[in-house]
C-alpha cells in the first residue's frame, strides 16, 4: 500500500506554514546571532547615553556613581532576560514544525522522537564529516522513523559545530543539516552526488569522478573512491531521476546499505516526503553493476 499523509495544496504532500519554512531556513544559530548583535548594540547605546548623562550631573560624584551602578546592574539583568527570551522564541518557532512532523509520522504508522541517538557512524561521516574544520555531529533531533514504499527510513536534524582553530577541539560556529536515509537490500560503495546549487556541503571529501560523458546537463558533481562502481551507478534511468530533481540544492550519498539525501534547511514533513520519493525512485533504478555484494558475484 502506498504511503499517504495529510492532504495539502502542494500535490498531496504534508505542508508547513511558508513563514515557518523561511524562519527555519534562516537557522536557529544564525537567528540567535542576529538578535544577540542587536542586543549588544542596544547595550552600547544605553551605556553611552548613561555615561553622557552622568557627565552632565555636575559636581556630585556620589550621585553619579550610584546612577552609573544602577544603569550597569539594570543592563546586566536586561541582557540576561533578553537572551532567555531569544532562546524561548527560537524554541517556540519549531514547536509547530515538530507537531506537524509528529502528526505526519503517526499518519504513516511511523514514530517521532524529539531527540535520539546519532545515526550509524558511516552516515554521519559521509554527510557531516570530521575534517580540519568540522567536528562530527553531537546531537540528533526531530527524528522520524517509518516505512516508505517498502524501504525503512529515518529523517533527522543533525547539529554540531565547526572547529574554532584547525586541528584543535575548540567549539566554533554551530553547523547543522537535515538528512533523510533509506535502507537498501545490498551495499553500495561510498558515493556522493551533489547538486551544484547546494550552498554548502559538510560531507567527507572524496575523489571527483568525471561525468561529462554521462550527463550533458552537468547538474551534479560525482565523488567516490570507487570510480568503476560509481560510474556504473549513473545509468541512464538513474540519471533521469536525478536530473528531474536537479536544482533543488540537495546532496545524495550512498554508504553500505544506506542511500541518503541531505541539504534541505527546514526538515518539515513535506520536504521529507519529497526526499523519500527521490530516494525510493533512485533505489529502484540502481544497476546490478553498482552493488558491492550483488547476488551472483
Amino acid at each position: 500500500m502506498a504511503p499517504s499523509g495529510p492532504a495539502s495544496p502542494n500535490g498531496g504532500r504534508p505542508a508547513v506554514n511558508d513563514h515557518m519554512r523561511r524562519r527555519r531556513a534562516l537557522g536557529s544559530d544564525r537567528t540567535k546571532a542576529i538578535y544577540g548583535r542587536l542586543v549588544l548594540l542596544s547595550v552600547v547605546v544605553v551605556l553611552g547615553g548613561a555615561a553622557f548623562f552622568v557627565t552632565r550631573l555636575g559636581q556630585d560624584p556620589t550621585v553619579a556613581t550610584v546612577i552609573l551602578i544602577g544603569v550597569l546592574a539594570g543592563s546586566v539583568w536586561g541582557i540576561g532576560r533578553v537572551f532567555q527570551l531569544i532562546e524561548r522564541s527560537v524554541d517556540d518557532r519549531y514547536r509547530e514544525l515538530r507537531a506537524a512532523n509528529g502528526a505526519w509520522a503517526t499518519s504513516i504508522a511511523g514514530s517521532f522522537e524529539t531527540t535520539a541517538p546519532l545515526p550509524p557512524a558511516e552516515i554521519s561521516a559521509i554527510t557531516f564529516a570530521e575534517d580540519k574544520r568540522l567536528i562530527v555531529p553531537v546531537t540528533a533531533s526531530e527524528v522520524v522513523r517509518g516505512d516508505w514504499r517498502g524501504h525503512a527510513f529515518v529523517a533527522m536534524h543533525l547539529s554540531g559545530y565547526e572547529k574554532q582553530l584547525p586541528g584543535r577541539e575548540m567549539k566554533g560556529r554551530s553547523a547543522s543539516t537535515n538528512i533523510v536515509y533509506i535502507t537498501l537490500p545490498h551495499a553500495l560503495p561510498d558515493v556522493r552526488i551533489v547538486d551544484r546549487s547546494l550552498p554548502s556541503d559538510y560531507g567527507r571529501p572524496m575523489t571527483a569522478v568525471s561525468t561529462r560523458h554521462l550527463e550533458p546537463g552537468n547538474l551534479w558533481r560525482l565523488q567516490s573512491d570507487d570510480p568503476t562502481r560509481s560510474t556504473a551507478l549513473m545509468s541512464d534511468t538513474f540519471r533521469a531521476v536525478l536530473n528531474a530533481a536537479g536544482g533543488e540544492s540537495r546532496g545524495i550519498a550512498a554508504t553500505g546499505p544506506y542511500l541518503i539525501c541531505y541539504g534541505d534547511p527546514v526538515g518539515d514533513a513535506g520536504a521529507i516526503v519529497a526526499q523519500l520519493d527521490l530516494l525510493t525512485a533512485l533505489a529502484e533504478r540502481i544497476p546490478q553493476a553498482a552493488w558491492l555484494d550483488r547476488p551472483g558475484r
